[in-house]
């Protein structure tokens, strides 16, 4: 999430055996969106299942709902563009 949102990192990995590293500069990651529309597709998509994953597993409106509930709900969310000063509700 720091990668997207350029906050500081606020998750830690502890290593149990061998593992490879990839490091990826947030530089480089925002090269590749700018040139890859799959790269931007890719991280809105992400972006966009964390926030909702968040929001319906933490605010109560959602906490009566089991957790398929919640994936139902997630999956029936839709994004929608305005332009700025645009009336939304009348």
């Amino acid at each position: 999430m720091s990668l997207i949102s350029d906050e500081p990192r606020s998750a830690s990995v502890v290593a149990i055996g061998n593992v490879d590293v990839l490091e990826l500069p947030r530089g480089d990651l925002i090269v590749a969106a700018a040139q890859l529309q799959s790269v931007t597709e890719a991280l809105k998509k992400f972006t966009r299942d964390r926030f909702l994953g968040n929001l319906t597993a933490t605010h109560p409106l959602f906490s009566p709902l089991k957790k398929e509930d919640r994936l139902q709900v997630i999956n029936r969310v839709v994004s929608l563009t305005f332009s700025s000063g645009e009336e939304l509700i009348v």
